[in-house]
């Protein structure tokens, strides 16, 4: 009887196990380049773009808050061209990113991870997120010239027993621009993915891909904007509360370890 009760105690902890499971998001980005198309091979002007570089804007930020360790924050705004790195960490908590190459827009790269991971012994609300811009590039553009910005992107999830646990991670390319009589025009590409609380096994999403943000300029004039990334991800734990099926194996054990015991007694 003894070993049964066991086992029965065993099925039971196992059928809660997926409330300690394990999140992370990664993602990075690298390869900024640019090509310019002529729109007018016969108005007598070479393409052409002048750069201004703003080294001092990129910035990173991190924050962790956890129901037991209380909430921490980095953040670090790209002054000089220096790398910009920070990791910050809770039991369970975890964040961290870098972006290095920040000598020039084309060089600069980007890696970071948030994660919730440990086994938790009990149920608590956790929450790990990242933030990170890049440098801004300033530009004039030529008249009748098309540029076409575009980077590599990758985003890495994955989840573990999917049951109040969500992670996601997003990228956003913007190219502003200005032209006088218009007011500024804009241009997106973007790259997302989550995954969330439903499922029961182990879950992952891994995209890599090239992003790429376009502008034509169909003016007689040049025009001025500028260009910019950003990437943010984000892993959560809500305490946890186990599903009707769960409920049901929970109640279950306990009513055969219940029986067990008082025909032990009854013996």
């Amino acid at each position: 009887m003894a070993y049964l009760k066991a086992m029965l105690t065993a099925a039971l902890i196992a059928s809660t196990a997926h409330v300690h499971a394990d999140s992370r998001a990664e993602v990075s980005y690298s390869g900024l380049r640019y090509t310019l198309i002529d729109l007018d091979v016969n108005d007598g002007i070479t393409p052409n773009m002048h750069v201004h570089l703003a080294p001092n804007s990129g910035r990173l930020s991190l924050s962790t808050e956890s129901e037991n360790e209380g909430s921490n924050s980095y953040r670090a705004v790209g002054e000089t061209t220096e790398p910009l790195a920070g990791a910050l960490s809770t039991p369970i908590a975890h964040a961290s990113g870098s972006i290095t190459g920040r000598e020039s827009a084309w060089t600069e790269s980007f890696v970071g991870t948030v994660a919730i991971m440990g086994d938790r012994s009990t149920d608590r609300d956790e929450l790990a997120d990242l933030f990170a811009s890049s440098t801004l590039v300033y530009l004039d553009l030529s008249p009748k010239t098309e540029v076409v910005f575009s980077f590599d992107a990758r985003l890495a999830l994955e989840t573990n027993d999917l049951v109040g646990e969500n992670v996601q991670a997003n990228f956003w390319a913007s190219l502003i621009f200005f032209p006088p009589e218009e007011g500024a025009i804009y241009a997106e590409d973007s790259l997302s993915g989550s995954l969330g609380a439903g499922g029961r096994q182990q879950t992952s999403l891994i995209r890599d891909e090239v992003l790429t943000v376009s502008f034509v300029n169909n003016r007689t004039v040049s025009v001025g904007g500028r260009f910019f990334y950003n990437a943010s991800m984000s892993a959560l734990n809500l305490s946890a509360v186990p599903e009707p099926d769960t409920y049901g194996m929970m109640l279950a054990g306990l009513g055969v370890v219940g029986l067990v015991n008082r025909r032990r007694k009854a013996a």
